[in-house]
């Protein structure tokens, strides 16, 4: 059994083409303002990049990667695997 909606199909497809054509209103822009706008998001992305920059420094390992660095460094694994052979 369809479920009744509150629009019939006629009001459907004219909201619908309401949306739409309001969507590309909405969508549309002056040159201009998208000149200034991706000007700025440039600008923007430049300082972002600048100030990565300045605290930029070596990746530090996490707990999990410090502890295998360990058991490498001190050949924690070899003590157990050398054989008598």
């Amino acid at each position: 059994m369809p479920i009744a909606h509150p629009f019939g199909r006629r009001d459907a497809a004219r909201i619908g083409a309401a949306a739409t054509v309001l969507a590309l209103l909405l969508q549309a822009s002056p040159a201009g303002a998208q000149d200034i706008e991706a000007r700025t998001r440039a600008e923007l992305l430049a300082r972002i990049r600048e100030q990565k920059a300045k605290t930029l420094g070596p990746p530090k390992p996490t707990g999990v990667e410090r502890a295998l660095l360990y058991i490498e460094k001190n050949r924690i694994l070899e003590r157990f695997t050398v054989g008598d052979g």
